[in-house]
């Protein structure tokens, strides 16, 4: 698959099909109809997916991540 295909599903101007989408999901760890979802209704769906995705976190990853949210949390505080 070209780069360029991957680009235009993730743009919705494309549509993969099953093939595709079993190898992707392969790929990511992930079922079939997690990719198929498009559910805002359901996070937990979404962040699931994320997560099979992703790979593990190392010690730093963790700590840069806990930096972006502890400044973010401070800086969308009222009155910052």
């Amino acid at each position: 698959m070209r780069a360029a295909h991957v680009q235009a599903c993730e743009e919705g101007s494309a549509q993969p099909d099953d093939a595709i989408l079993v190898a992707w999901s392969t790929v990511l760890g992930c079922r079939v109809d997690q990719l198929r979802s498009t559910s805002p209704d359901d996070p937990a769906e979404y962040w699931h997916a994320a997560n099979q995705a992703m790979p593990p976190m190392s010690g730093e990853d963790l700590a840069v991540v806990a930096q972006v949210f502890t400044r973010t949390a401070r800086d969308n505080q009222p009155g910052s």
